[in-house]
């Protein structure tokens, strides 16, 4: 899990990952004062700077919550995300590290984001990872189709902090806006994000224009997918470059 280094200005460094289904969140890693040897200090930039934050970020979840499973560990740092304009379409959470907010006592919410799609049969599969420091009591998915009015579904536990619910299918040219929803036992609640993605004529690309597969409705195939696409996209130019300079040499 790369972590793509980020900016005091909560931008993306220059030299930064980022690719918004194989890397996660964002994390301060540029201009960092580090130690040095012979007891000396040192600026440094790049992913060697932003892992530590989210590694002693975990640690500090652990220390507080003792008894949780590295899931949790994880879906606590991924669901207390600042969410800014600069990581959208970049990682997968669209946001940068908050320990503070991973620490908290209400519910913590990752929602899997929808790509835009060509299916109009349906269902779209809404997925989100949900943890808290007691239990959650009711988690709900709230949709709007074209700013119509708001539907609400029950969400499903699957297993292991993954709860579940489906919006029906749609016409092409057709924008869903969505919403998760959690409450714990003591009664904290916690409302995610919004998010939205469209119902395409066939032929429409992703949301940043990346080669995407948006169609499949399995998230864990979707991503595989996709990032085999782009690992093939990245490779092919360094193989045309070789097979070149192979030419010349003979």
């Amino acid at each position: 899990m790369p972590w793509p280094n980020n900016t005091s200005s909560d931008r993306l460094a220059s030299s930064a990952n980022f690719g918004k289904n194989s890397v996660h969140l964002a994390a301060p890693g540029t201009d960092i004062l580090s130690t040095v040897r012979n007891n000396g200090y040192q600026r440094f930039s790049g992913s060697s700077m932003s892992t530590p934050h989210v590694s002693g970020a975990a640690a500090l979840i652990w220390a507080q919550y003792p008894g949780i499973s590295s899931n949790q560990v994880k879906i606590r740092l991924l669901g207390s995300v600042d969410r800014k304009p600069a990581y959208t379409g970049k990682v997968a959470t669209g946001g940068r590290l908050n320990v503070y907010k991973a620490l908290s006592t209400h519910p913590i919410i990752f929602t899997r984001r929808l790509d835009n799609t060509e299916n109009e049969t349906g269902p779209y599969v809404v997925n989100a990872d949900i943890t808290d420091d007691t239990s959650i009591s009711s988690a709900q998915l709230t949709y709007q189709v074209s700013g119509g009015t708001s539907a609400t579904n029950a969400m499903t536990l699957i297993g292991n902090g993954l709860y579940r619910a489906e919006i029906p299918g749609q016409p092409k040219g057709t924008t869903i806006t969505y919403f998760v929803k959690a409450a714990d036992s003591d009664g904290n609640e916690t409302r995610d994000s919004n998010f939205t993605f469209e119902v395409r004529e066939a032929g429409g690309c992703g949301a940043d224009g990346a080669a995407e597969i948006t169609s499949i409705q399995n998230p864990a195939l979707r991503t595989t997918v996709n990032a085999t696409l782009n690992i093939i996209f990245f490779l092919l130019p360094l193989y045309l470059i070789k097979s070149r300079s192979g030419r010349r040499k003979a």
